[in-house]
């Protein structure tokens, strides 16, 4: 055989060997991936099933003339499935709400009652978009009224609220600042919520262990919404705001984001 042949074929296999050595290097599995040049129509991205994200899902505040018996009030939109809705209603002269509903046709349930507020939730599997509430009062109201919604992405859609049977809390005062003490929780990680309504005009502003979600006054009525996450159970907290307001109720509770 002629010495080019015998180089060519040499150098070939050369060639050879070493895109054998070299693809095999880069294919060597590390913990169950493969690592190296892997063309794309091949590549497959894994996921685990979609983790729901901890804390506030979406919230809005309205107050607004509430002159009927059943009002169409305040848009609401979330991110997330599987939250746990909340609608807090202040009212002046007694007034009470009879039932909410919505345009999603949610079921809405009474948690709490402190007058002047009134809280409701309703369990959500899907994300609400622009959704309206329409609330019945037991009567049409002289003034204004304050609405506001907020949810909360919950792994425990079922039964959301934490297991202490001393929750929801709820308080009245009067020309003093909204607060209730020795707020406990079962759960470990919650969304622990404070809320007050009362007589206008005060904006209040979150207490020192909490955030604010939202705040609004007029001349009549007041409505303002806290929370805290919690990553061990409660055994005493106190939560509150900052001013002194007129003919206040309150309500705290608690929402587990995991259960524990």
């Amino acid at each position: 055989m002629p010495p080019k042949i015998k180089i060519v074929k040499l150098a070939l296999s050369l060639v050879l060997l070493f895109q054998l050595l070299f693809v095999t290097s880069l294919s060597y599995p590390i913990s169950g991936a493969y690592v190296g040049f892997i063309p794309t129509s091949i590549v497959r991205v894994e996921q685990s099933s979609p983790q729901n994200v901890s804390g506030l899902d979406g919230h809005s505040i309205e107050i607004t003339n509430c002159l009927g018996t059943n009002e169409h009030l305040l848009f609401f939109s979330t991110s997330a499935k599987y939250d746990a809705v909340i609608v807090a209603i202040t009212t002046r002269n007694n007034q009470s709400v009879l039932s909410v509903h919505d345009g999603a046709g949610l079921v809405w349930q009474r948690r709490a009652l402190v007058p002047p507020v009134s809280i409701w939730w309703a369990p959500s599997k899907s994300i609400l978009t622009n959704d309206y509430l329409s609330i019945s009062f037991s009567s049409p109201i002289s003034s204004n009224c304050a609405v506001a919604e907020f949810a909360v992405v919950t792994t425990n859609f079922s039964s959301p609220f934490d297991a202490n049977l001393a929750l929801p809390s709820g308080y009245q005062g009067n020309n003093t600042r909204p607060k209730i003490t020795e707020v406990a929780t079962i759960n470990q990680h919650d969304f622990v919520y404070f809320i007050a309504g009362y007589d206008g005009p005060l904006r209040e502003r979150a207490g020192s262990n909490a955030i604010l979600i939202n705040s609004m006054d007029d001349s009549r009525v007041g409505l303002a919404l806290e929370y805290n996450i919690t990553s061990q159970a409660l055994t005493g907290n106190t939560f509150g705001f900052t001013k002194a307001v007129e003919n206040w109720g309150a309500v705290a509770d608690a929402i587990m984001i995991e259960a524990s």
